[in-house]
């Protein structure tokens, strides 16, 4: 589905990834006077058109690696400033860990400059998806984008939960946590 309308007809309209089938925009509240390929007679309704761009970069399996969401003003550091908030996602497959963070973007496109917040977050699971671990952790840098690159030594972690397993692999967890601070 690339088009929707809803019962107020107010529009949305997704493009896809051909090869993953992976959604990379929505577009929210369509201004159809932007866009070429609206269904013939979709027009904008009355108070419409905000025209709101999520887009979606995705890996070769198509998961989602960055979501920028649509450009808002916020204020950073006193300053009125066009954002779009940002959300990475780091797949370490071969480790079986997955990273997130949020963030946002300044400028524009191509050339955003990257802001993370911390914290980090870091799912740690075994090679039959088990979860094994769950951790938040700061980042030293908040300046640019979660890379596969950064690392989380144990001194960074503020959160820390370990999963135990019985012996066999239907056992019910045993969850044991410890803070940082």
């Amino acid at each position: 589905m690339t088009w929707a309308m809803n019962e107020l007809g107010f529009l949305t309209r997704k493009t896809y990834d051909i090869p993953t089938g992976a959604v990379t925009q929505v577009i929210a509240d369509v201004d159809t006077t932007l866009v070429s390929d609206a269904p013939p007679g979709w027009t904008t309704p009355a108070g419409g058109g905000k025209h709101l761009i999520t887009d979606i970069t995705i890996d070769s399996e198509g998961r989602a690696t960055l979501v920028l969401g649509p450009s808002h003003l916020s204020d950073i550091a006193g300053t009125a400033t066009m954002i779009r908030t940002a959300i990475w996602t780091v797949y370490l497959d071969a480790i079986h860990q997955v990273w997130t963070a949020n963030g946002y973007a300044t400028g524009g496109a191509p050339s955003y400059t990257y802001t993370l917040t911390n914290p980090v977050s870091i799912t740690i699971r075994d090679a039959d998806g088990r979860l094994l671990q769950q951790i938040q952790a700061t980042r030293a840098s908040t300046s640019g984008a979660l890379q596969p690159s950064d690392s989380f030594p144990q001194s960074s972690y503020t959160r820390w939960t370990v999963m135990q397993y019985g012996s066999d692999n239907w056992s019910p967890p045993v969850w044991s946590t410890s803070s940082f601070q």
